[in-house]
């Protein structure tokens, strides 16, 4: 036992009653995956996370890591994959905490 609810029954029946949270990774190439991801997140109401999305986000923010971004995109290269990495990570650890089901 991790902790111990004040209510223990009030919390387990909040605990059942909840929507278990959903983690789904697609695998394909991009305009494929992307659509069919889409598509599942509609459908079941979850957070759809795409690469292309959340780099072009990044670029708008003007940030460090969006101006990086940016140059990539201009001279045709390919973004590194450790900034790739981490911009994804970060939006799942919103949904993980926020208690979002997603799609990536």
């Amino acid at each position: 036992i991790i902790e111990k609810p004040d209510e223990p029954l009030d919390y387990i029946i909040n605990y059942l009653g909840k929507e278990p949270t959903r983690r789904v990774f697609l695998m394909g190439p991009p305009e494929v995956s992307d659509k069919k991801a889409i598509a599942i997140a509609e459908h079941f109401n979850w957070k759809c996370i795409t690469t292309g999305d959340l780099l072009r986000k990044e670029v708008k923010s003007k940030s460090p890591e969006g101006k990086i971004i940016n140059a990539r995109f201009k001279a045709y290269e390919f973004v590194d994959d450790r900034l790739v990495i981490d911009i994804v990570h970060k939006e799942i650890r919103k949904c993980e905490e926020n208690g979002e089901s997603w799609i990536c």
